[in-house]
């Protein structure tokens, strides 16, 4: 999964279930990769209130997600954060192994 590839992000989504309409406002409000999804609000993953997801989600989807769908969000929030981190600790190696 590439951090910046639109399609890889609308895949996936489908994959943890958020629906293509969903998605498609996503991208209307410019979240249409990994990397934009990670830091889209002041949420970090493993935090106890997921509120700052939610409350933005919903400025774009016009109601919060509840239940199964906000499963989804936090999922591929948490997914993309981890791959942001995954990608920055690859070029920090790579440049750290040229040193």
């Amino acid at each position: 999964m590439a951090l910046d590839s639109k399609v890889s992000f609308q895949q996936h989504a489908a994959q943890v279930f958020v629906p293509i309409e969903e998605v498609t406002r996503l991208e209307a409000a410019s979240i249409d990769t990994f990397a934009k999804f990670a830091f889209c609000c002041n949420y970090q993953p493993r935090s106890q209130n997921d509120a700052p997801l939610l409350t933005y989600l919903e400025t774009i989807l016009g109601s919060k997600p509840e239940g199964a769908a906000a499963l989804s969000y936090r999922r591929l929030f948490f997914e993309s954060h981890a791959l942001c981190l995954q990608g920055l600790k690859s070029k920090l190696e790579r440049t750290n192994g040229r040193v």
